[in-house]
């Protein structure tokens, strides 16, 4: 082999500059496709998570009747109807990571709030959940025409890791100009969850609410910060 080629072999070996080579013939075009990809996967999730009515109007309509998928990665789950995971007998829906997720999803339903403006409203589920690394909750939104009013989503007191069926409640006063209400389970991270039997009640203000604000001092405290 002449000197030169030789020469040219160790240079390119040496800075590195065949494996720059390579990854510029044989990877480029791969890691193109996937951002593009990623990128298009960015736009729906974005449009999806800031908008229920874009969700809505996306919805998969391999779910059950009713339900959509939402959330900031709602593609990163699979979800749907689980027939052979029942409560009393009932199918169940559920939520499955299918890839590492980058962040939540929600199997979601939402109905306008007509008939619940001015009340306190509480949704009680049964939840079910394995290997949950990261955290589930059954879920209640209010909104307004342009903004949530209210929302519980129980990461204050979120389930984890694998529990068996348990009943949750959410508790929400629905504001007389909200327009809609959502809910759903949803999780944030690997694992499955499942919700079934599902009811919806008026009750009384002697039921507290669920993940309200804590109590505020009337005025600022301890501004010197001596005690």
């Amino acid at each position: 082999m002449p000197a030169g080629i030789i020469r040219l072999l160790v240079t390119v070996l040496s800075t590195g500059a065949l494996v720059a080579l390579i990854n510029q013939v044989f990877l480029l075009p791969k890691t193109i496709a996937e951002a593009r990809k990623i990128n298009a996967e960015t736009h729906q999730i974005l449009k999806a998570s800031d908008d229920l009515d874009e969700a809505v109007k996306a919805r998969d309509p391999r779910l059950p009747n009713g339900w959509f998928a939402f959330g900031d990665s709602f593609i990163d789950y699979e979800m749907g109807v689980d027939d052979q995971t029942q409560y009393h007998g009932k199918a169940s829906g559920y939520i499955k990571s299918r890839r590492p997720p980058r962040g939540f999803g929600s199997l979601t339903q939402v109905f306008k709030s007509d008939k619940y403006r001015g009340a306190r409203l509480q949704v009680t589920a049964f939840v079910k959940t394995a290997n949950v690394q990261g955290w589930a909750g059954l879920w209640m939104r209010v909104d307004g025409a342009e903004k949530t009013i209210v929302i519980d989503n129980m990461q204050d007191r979120p389930i984890r890791a694998t529990t068996g069926w348990t009943k949750y409640a959410v508790v929400l006063d629905v504001a007389r100009d909200s327009r809609n209400i959502a809910f759903g389970v949803l999780l944030d991270g690997t694992g499955q969850a499942w919700i079934a039997d599902i009811e919806f009640k008026v009750v009384g203000k002697e039921t507290p609410l669920t993940g309200a604000s804590p109590a505020y001092p009337d005025e600022p405290t301890n501004l010197d910060f001596r005690t």
